[in-house]
C-alpha cells in the first residue's frame, strides 16, 4: 500500500483550509452579539413599562390621598359626583357616590401624560355620626 489510506499525511492543497473553520467563528460571534442586542432590546421595553406602572400607581396613590383629605367637604349623595385631579405626570378622574349609608364607593381612573390608562374602584367605610 503505497499510503492511499493513511489518514495523518500532511495536507498539501490547503486553498479554503481555514473558510469552515472562520465562517464557524463568525458565524458564533454574530449570533452572539445579535442575541446580546435582543436582549437588550427587551430590557429597555420591561423598564419601560416598569415605569409606565410605577407612573400609574402613584397617580392613584397621590389621587386616593387628595381624595381622602377633601371628602369631609365634599358631601357624598347616592348621586356619582366626579372630580379631576391634575398632577405633572398625569390626571386623575375621581367618580364617588353612597353605596349605602356607610359605604362610599370611588372610582378612579388614572391616565399619564403617555396615555397609559389604569382603572381602581375602592369602596371605604364612613362613619355617618362624624359627617364624613
Amino acid at each position: 500500500m503505497n499510503g492511499r489510506f493513511i489518514s495523518f499525511s500532511p495536507l498539501k492543497n490547503e486553498r479554503g483550509y481555514m473558510f469552515p473553520y472562520m465562517l464557524f467563528l463568525f458565524m458564533i460571534l454574530f449570533l452572539i452579539t445579535h442575541h446580546a442586542l435582543q436582549a437588550l432590546t427587551l430590557e429597555a421595553g420591561h423598564v419601560y413599562n416598569q415605569e409606565e406602572n410605577i407612573h400609574l400607581e402613584t397617580l392613584l396613590l397621590s389621587a386616593y390621598r387628595d381624595f381622602q383629605a377633601d371628602l369631609p367637604s365634599l358631601q357624598p349623595t347616592s348621586e356619582k359626583q366626579t372630580l379631576t385631579y391634575s398632577y405633572p405626570d398625569g390626571q386623575v378622574k375621581v367618580t364617588h357616590f353612597l353605596s349605602s349609608s356607610t359605604e362610599l364607593e370611588a372610582q378612579f381612573r388614572v391616565t399619564t401624560k403617555d396615555d397609559s390608562r389604569l382603572t381602581q374602584e375602592i369602596v371605604s367605610k364612613i362613619n355617618p355620626e362624624s359627617n364624613e
